[in-house]
């Protein structure tokens, strides 16, 4: 498994020089849990920041009703690349290709969640 503070510090290095930050500066803003076991749930500025570097995203439409906090803590401990759930357009932003092929073949969050095991 990839670890998140290895694909911060490959998405530091893609930042222009004058806005590059620290792993732990891009940690405290990026992501919505910060701890050294956290996610890759991203907050609002994570997500644009990450939008900015023309990275490839993949949107997946989601109903905000499905999404519990059972959900928000499963996503955060199965995704393992960047992802932003942006509820008032009703999707979930995936910056791994496999995942969001995944998650579009299921078409439902919470079975595609189930069927990862880790």
């Amino acid at each position: 498994m990839i670890e998140r503070s290895d694909i911060t510090a490959t998405l530091i290095d893609l930042l222009p020089e004058d806005q590059r930050l620290t792993l732990r500066e891009a940690t405290l803003t990026w992501y919505m849990n910060i701890r050294a076991n956290g996610g890759c749930r991203l907050t609002k500025r994570g997500y644009e920041t990450l939008c900015q570097m023309d990275l490839q995203t993949w949107y997946v439409d989601i109903d905000p009703k499905s999404i519990r906090k059972r959900t928000l803590l499963e996503l955060d401990r199965k995704i393992q690349f960047p992802f932003y759930l942006d509820t008032k357009n009703r999707r979930l932003v995936l910056f791994g290709s496999r995942e969001a092929m995944m998650a579009t073949l299921y078409g439902n969050i919470s079975a595609w969640l189930n069927s990862i095991s880790r």
